[in-house]
Parts: C-alpha cells; sequence; structure tokens
C-alpha cells in the first residue's frame, strides 16, 4: 500500500515524524517538542496522521511512554535513504531530515563561492527571470586574454551543477538567440535592462534536448571499478544520457575530452607537493 500523498501536501511535523520514524526506527513526541512546541492534542493529531500516511510505522507502548515505530521495510519513497541524500546536499537539518547531527554527522566541504563579484546583481538577475525582462551583464569568461565586457542576455532561469551555479539565458547578440551558460561568480555585475529583440524571438523554456550515448569505459578498470562507476554516472544499457549543454563539461571532466585551446586553464598553479615543501 503506497502513501496516500507526498510531502508537499502534508504538515511538516507529519513529515518531519515519518522520516525519522523510519530512519532511527521510532520517533516519540518528544522528538516533536524538540522543534514544534503545540498542545497534546495537537501532537496527538499528527502522530494519527503520521501513522495513516505512512501504514509501514506503528504506534507502540501508551501515555508519555508511547512512540510510533517501523513495522515493515516498505517505507515512503520520500522518507527513503535515497531522499535523504538529497536532503543532505546542503548539510544536515534535522527539521528536515528527522536525524540529529549527533546521529548522523554530515560534513560538506566548499570549495567555491556562487555569489556574483557584485553581491547586488544577483538580485537583479532574479527579478529579471521572474520579470521576463532582458538584462545586461558584465561577464568574463576565461578564453586568453579576456576582459570583461557587456552582454545582452534573456535569462531563463537557473542551473546547478555540481557544486557550481549558473544562469542559463539566451544570447541576443547572437542570430538564433543560442543558449549561453553563465557561471554566476563570473558575473562582475548587472548594468540594466536591455530590448528585447522584435524580430525571431520568442521566449524558450530551459529544457534542454536529451541525447543518448554509448558509455566507453576505460580498460583499466576492473569488473568492480566498471559496476561502481556505472552506478556513479547513472549509466543503463551501456548508455548515459545528457543534455546537449552538458556534454562537454561532463566528458571533460569523466572522459577524454581535450580541453580548448582558448581556455585558461589550469586555474591555479597549486600542488599538495607545493604545501609539503613549505612545511
Amino acid at each position: 500500500m503506497e502513501p496516500r500523498c507526498g510531502p508537499n501536501k502534508l504538515p511538516m511535523q507529519v513529515v518531519y515524524l515519518v522520516r525519522r520514524a523510519c530512519r532511527v526506527g521510532f520517533a516519540r513526541r518528544a522528538d516533536l517538542l524538540r522543534y514544534f512546541p503545540a498542545s497534546p492534542a495537537t501532537y496527538t493529531r499528527w502522530i494519527t496522521q503520521s501513522l495513516d500516511v505512512a501504514p509501514c510505522l506503528d504506534r507502540e507502548g501508551e501515555g508519555r511512554a508511547a512512540r510510533i515505530v517501523r513495522k515493515t521495510a516498505r517505507i515512503p519513497e520520500w522518507a527513503s535513504y535515497e531522499a535523504l541524500l538529497y536532503e543532505l546536499e546542503s548539510g544536515n537539518n534535522p527539521r528536515i531530515t528527522g536525524l540529529e547531527d549527533s546521529e548522523l554527522p554530515v560534513f560538506v566541504a566548499r570549495w567555491t563561492r556562487n555569489m556574483p563579484v557584485d553581491p547586488t546583481a544577483l538580485g537583479k538577475i532574479m527579478q529579471a527571470i521572474i520579470g521576463e525582462q532582458p538584462i545586461r551583464l558584465r561577464y568574463v569568461g576565461l578564453r586568453r586574454g579576456e576582459s570583461a565586457h557587456l552582454r545582452c542576455i534573456y535569462p531563463v532561469g537557473l542551473e546547478r551543477m555540481g557544486d557550481q551555479w549558473r544562469l542559463i539565458g539566451c544570447d541576443l547578440e547572437k542570430p538564433g538567440y543560442p543558449f549561453r551558460v553563465f557561471v554566476l561568480a563570473r558575473i562582475l555585475g548587472v548594468e540594466g535592462l536591455c530590448d528585447v529583440p522584435k524580430i525571431g524571438f520568442v521566449r524558450p523554456g530551459i529544457e534542454d534536448r536529451e541525447t543518448k550515448i554509448k558509455a566507453l569505459f576505460n580498460p583499466a578498470l576492473t569488473s568492480d571499478q566498471a559496476i561502481a562507476i556505472a552506478n556513479e554516472l547513472r549509466v543503463q544499457d551501456g548508455q548515459i544520457t545528457l543534455n546537449d549543454r552538458s556534454q562537454f563539461e561532463f566528458f571533460r571532466r569523466f572522459g577524454a575530452q581535450d580541453l580548448s585551446a582558448e581556455a585558461v586553464w589550469p586555474l591555479l598553479h597549486n600542488r599538495v607537493e607545493d604545501k609539503e615543501q613549505e612545511e
């Protein structure tokens, strides 16, 4: 029996209870009290609703010793351990995951900053996306010798690629108004609005055509390594599914794609050995 509704339609207190009971094995009224002060009648209502939407749970004990426990292995998808990994991407928020830091320590390595150089630029970008307005970005790419210059862009949405946030938009200065990707941290500023082309421009969606590509594994991989990499890169039936605009970067990171001769790379010349020599 599947849950009757998903987490977006449930009170957050009920979602918390179900996730905690499913992931820890049990949840108590005292767990609710830590984050969601309420009356005893309200607690009873949340607990009853949790049992209703998650048939894998049951009530155990009486009075203050009562708790809800997991009785079957089949749990709602939104309370699964797979869903937990998505919830943990920004660190452990116990109100969302149902798990305390002391129970599941989570460490997030942050190497980069995603804000534009001018922090006020992000708000202008957001407002332009919401208001469907073209903007003029001051942006610098990584081609050799490149300096920042103004780009007239029709912003369509934001995209997260690994630990990097980007702006996806149409380049209004190029024929056909092609999609372009702008790393937020390389945007120096936003300098007002620009005009929408009067001819041939139709506001696009951010969707990109997907392509299936045969996965060519490195023959030096052992069979166990190949299984692990196929899992990591979501290989199905020997194929990798990618968005068109992601292909170059994907195969640059995981494949044998050559770097563009025009690009300044690497960004740093540091090595671990350099630090060891300093010490």
